[in-house]
């Protein structure tokens, strides 16, 4: 079975419980300067199981050459590039699977993804729902290419995906 499919990558109390995986997102910053250019990273994983997760994974690719790359939305973590958190950044690849994660500082909140170093902060999953929803944001900018570009429905149906584990959410608070 190909990295990041059916419940392999899931925690050992994930699978025992027999629980959804809960999504949590952060912004990232570069730490080498400022930028308005933020990645987000979504992730079905807390950051320090997800560290454990990557590592694995990356070890069944180096296994299974050959194997059929799972689809977007089961990779264990997305990354998106944006625009001042205000819209989606197409850089040719606007939603890329998260394939290197490690050194998590998670008191100096640091972290490297997809071979970058950043500062990391929560960000509310209704923020990503609603950049789903609006890609092109309130800011105008110049784009050379449209913010989802060819990625309309992956992007759409991970909207509804978190979209559907916030209402679940909201439904256990009460």
């Amino acid at each position: 079975m190909p990295p990041c499919q059916g419940d392999t990558a899931l925690p050992a109390e994930a699978k025992a419980a027999g629980q959804e995986p809960r999504y949590a997102a952060y912004w990232l910053t570069k730490t080498e300067g400022r930028s308005e250019y933020r990645a987000l990273l979504i992730t079905r994983f807390t950051l320090g199981e997800l560290a454990e997760v990557v590592m694995v994974d990356g070890e069944l690719e180096n296994v299974l050459t050959g194997a059929w790359a799972p689809q977007l939305l089961d990779w264990p973590a997305l990354m998106i590039a944006t625009y001042m958190k205000d819209s989606i950044w197409n850089d040719s690849v606007p939603l890329k699977p998260l394939t290197r994660f490690k050194d998590l500082d998670e008191k100096e909140r640091k972290l490297e993804a997809n071979g970058v170093r950043y500062n990391y902060e929560e960000c509310p999953l209704a923020d990503v729902v609603r950049l789903l929803k609006s890609p092109r944001g309130k800011v105008a900018i110049h784009r050379r290419l449209p913010p989802l570009g060819g990625m309309e429905q992956t992007a759409r149906a991970l909207r509804l995906l978190l979209g559907e584990r916030m209402k679940d959410d909201e439904s256990k608070k009460k």
